[in-house]
């Protein structure tokens, strides 16, 4: 057993020796949207939460982070006649491969991978004739109900590029443009249609993240 330990310690050394791992917090604005419609806009939201950074040499490194987001979809018909608009929070966990390109005090970045998520709450609005805006909180169906239920997992696939600038006391200033494409239907229909359209979680997201220096 102890001498596992020492392969093990003997693995990891040169990875914590040699770079710099990084973490800090994380915040951005999304733009979301959720499913093929006529009179879908953007629905904005926020996300905010942490992340981590690991280096392995020549500019490559793996991005992990634990952010709460929010998603979901926003409809208007002539104007505010007639809008719905649903707000969903998620606890979502997305890892990434990164490679970037550093210059002085500057860097470029992309990366890509997956992420994991939950939707944990969520609040629905509507309105007709710009009066009267009903506001609840929104209510899961984890059964069939009028042959519908909801799905609060989600599994998707996440690209961002960005750049960062290292000129900032102790830490790293990273602007990112992130996409993340749902690739789980956040609702299941018990006898769907051939014409059936699934709701997809498909968020654009802006965001600033410091990180630190371990």
């Amino acid at each position: 057993m102890k001498k596992n330990y020492l392969v093990l310690i003997l693995i990891i050394m040169p990875l914590v020796g040699y770079s710099q791992i990084t973490v800090g917090p994380k915040m951005g604005v999304n733009i979301a949207s959720q499913f093929k419609s006529d009179f879908s806009v953007p629905k904005y939201g926020f996300a905010y939460g942490a992340a981590i950074d690991i280096p392995f040499g020549g500019g490559i490194s793996v991005q992990g982070e634990f952010v709460v987001t929010q998603k979901g979809y926003r409809e208007i018909y002539k104007g505010d006649e007639i809008f719905d608009e649903l707000t969903a929070t998620y606890l979502e966990i997305p890892a990434m491969a990164k490679y970037t390109i550093t210059k002085v005090n500057w860097a470029y970045f992309a990366q890509g991978g997956v992420y994991w998520s939950y939707w944990s709450k969520g609040s629905y609005e509507s309105s007709t004739d710009g009066e009267d805006i009903k506001s609840e909180d929104y209510e899961f169906t984890s059964e069939f109900e009028d042959g519908f239920k909801d799905v609060r997992s989600d599994f998707g696939l996440v690209g961002e590029v960005g750049v960062s600038y290292d000129n900032l006391g102790s830490g790293v200033l990273a602007l990112g443009l992130r996409y993340s494409h749902g690739l789980v239907a956040t609702n299941k229909l018990e006898s769907p249609p051939a014409d059936a359209v699934y709701n997809l979680n498909r968020v654009f997201t802006i965001s600033l993240t410091y990180f630190i220096y371990l």
